[in-house]
């Protein structure tokens, strides 16, 4: 729903979540990182970290919170044998449209990815020190897209997107 419509308490509690645990994790553990000259961060963002999203603004602001932190992380941490890895996946199923929603979502998504083909996919890209995935191509190819949209174009797109989404969430 609208920011206005949201739970204050609710709110913060997603940020403390996606931002503060985030940021808490990796000031505590980089420093034993850096001293061992070697590590791994997994963080997971999401494909709605990439643009505005009405009616999920909060959610999708904490996303681009991890992302941005990730990205300034893997460079902060380039040569030092800290590998650093961004996670931004499209529709997981999972608990998470129950929680968002209040109810669950009828049918998955045809750009769903299963839990376990996502985590596999991640650890392997961690391991081989990729810098981010975003697993199914027209997955990435919407990123891509509305990274190159102008935000006065990107913004009215993504509130029709989430006004139909609201209206038919199956």
């Amino acid at each position: 729903g609208r920011l206005v419509e949201q739970e204050p308490t609710r709110l913060l509690s997603m940020v403390d979540l996606n931002c503060r645990a985030l940021l808490q994790l990796s000031q505590a553990w980089l420093p034993h990182m850096s001293q061992q000259q070697r590590g791994y961060i997994l963080n997971v963002g999401s494909i709605v970290g990439f643009f505005p999203v009405p009616s999920s603004a909060v959610y999708a602001a904490s996303k681009a919170f991890v992302h941005s932190l990730t990205e300034s992380l893997r460079a902060e941490c380039a040569g030092a044998g800290i590998r650093v890895h961004l996670l931004a996946p499209g529709p997981v199923p999972t608990e998470f449209f129950e929680t968002a929603r209040g109810a669950a979502r009828q049918k998955p998504s045809p750009l769903a990815i299963s839990p376990t083909e996502l985590a596999r996919s991640a650890i392997d890209d961690l391991l081989a020190d990729r810098p981010r995935r975003i697993p199914r191509l027209p997955v990435r190819l919407l990123a891509m897209a509305a990274s190159g949209l102008p935000m006065p174009l990107l913004r009215p797109l993504m509130a029709r997107v989430a006004a139909a989404d609201l209206k038919n969430p199956a």
